[in-house]
């Protein structure tokens, strides 16, 4: 098992053994191939890291009992949180209409410590919706028993962040309970002006803040403060669509995680231009599941989507155990994702003619001001 991964905050979530979750769909008719608790309950105790499963509403209660239970069987000691996702989809309900009791003592019972809200979507300037949930999720925490606790999902519209994170820093330090931030955009919310600026002013709430449905962009937000993180398995999952957008729901198609570049990438594109420049260092991986072959294979394998999925979760635990492990100094963190996005923007460049993608300068951006 990989050493254990936690957030440099003086505050994590006490006995969360890492900070570095895979958010995965958990569905029963076996679409989401890559996913689910067949797919994951191996790769976390081989990674050392958790897992957040976004449930389907039909039969959610007792979909949730499941895979916990059958995560359980083979991974005894991995955190699990449950995402009810009833914030995304033509039918998302709005965080006015509050979060259920019921759902947060269904996942204690079924043995998860950190129960997730059912909340809604939250709108820009929509101060009620913020508020009726971090407000309800502090009075659930109030009355826990130790050893149990609530997170209050926060699926936001993305200008909370560019526009308004001075107000949502405050609401959350006001309410004083954690909560795990989810991004509405269509494409990447990150690439926006200000929102990783915005991201790191939230983080730093005296309080417990992290980020679920997100890209590569986690390890950033580790650097800056995140109590945990999630990275999505699928395009789908890592940030949530637009109503108006529709999606949410699994994108066919295979994106390979290149951990040079710090991105996913389409199986075609990536080997186009591996094909073009097949010796270039950064289609070396060295993940516990690549060993240090060029990244080609997983294209050529009898299995494409499965071998990516695997090489995806182990290789993000790999870099946030090179980047943040022994380097408990928030400065050093931030130093070192510097570093690696750098590099990330020079390989893009040299090894495939490729323009960096948005968010790395956005990164970029954050370190150069702060």
């Amino acid at each position: 098992m990989a050493p254990e991964l936690t957030s440099p905050r003086a505050e994590p979530l006490e006995g969360l053994g890492t900070a570095l979750f895979l958010q995965t769909v958990h569905r029963a008719d076996g679409r989401h191939p890559q996913g689910g608790v067949a797919g994951v309950r191996e790769l976390l105790k081989a990674d050392g890291i958790g897992v957040v499963y976004v449930l389907p509403r039909k039969d959610r209660l007792r979909t949730a009992t499941e895979v916990v239970h059958q995560t359980r069987l083979k991974a005894p000691r991995a955190q699990i949180m449950l995402d009810a996702s009833h914030y995304s989809g033509k039918q998302r309900k709005l965080g006015t209409a509050g979060v259920d009791d019921g759902w947060i003592k269904r996942q204690h019972n079924d043995g998860v410590r950190y129960a997730l809200t059912d909340s809604g979507y939250v709108p820009a300037q929509d101060t009620a919706s913020l508020h009726r949930i971090l407000h309800q999720a502090a009075n659930i925490n109030d009355k826990l028993r130790r050893g149990k606790g609530v997170v209050a999902a926060l699926p936001i519209a993305v200008e909370w962040l560019t526009l308004d994170a001075d107000q949502l820093q405050k609401a959350i330090t006001d309410h004083g309970t954690p909560v795990a931030l989810m991004i509405e955009h269509d494409k990447d919310p990150l690439a926006l002006k200000n929102a990783v600026q915005g991201l790191a002013h939230v983080l730093q709430a005296p309080t417990t803040v992290g980020l679920l449905r997100c890209d590569v962009s986690v390890l950033g937000a580790l650097a800056y403060g995140a109590a945990m993180v999630a990275v999505g398995d699928s395009s789908a999952l890592r940030h949530f669509f637009p109503k108006k957008g529709g999606g949410g729901g699994y994108i066919p198609g295979t994106s390979i995680l290149v951990p040079r570049m710090l991105g996913f990438y389409r199986q075609d594109k990536l080997a186009n231009a591996i094909e073009d420049n097949p010796d270039d260092n950064a289609w070396k991986c060295d993940c516990r599941v690549c060993q240090g072959r060029n990244l080609r294979w997983i294209a050529e394998s009898s299995n494409p989507h499965q071998n990516a999925f695997n090489h995806g979760t182990a290789a993000i635990s790999a870099m946030a155990q090179d980047l943040f492990v022994n380097r408990g100094d928030s400065a050093a963190r931030h130093a070192a994702w510097h570093e690696a996005v750098t590099a990330a923007e020079e390989a893009h460049q040299t090894a495939a003619g490729w323009k960096p993608t948005p968010a790395l300068r956005r990164w970029q951006e954050l370190y150069e001001t702060s």
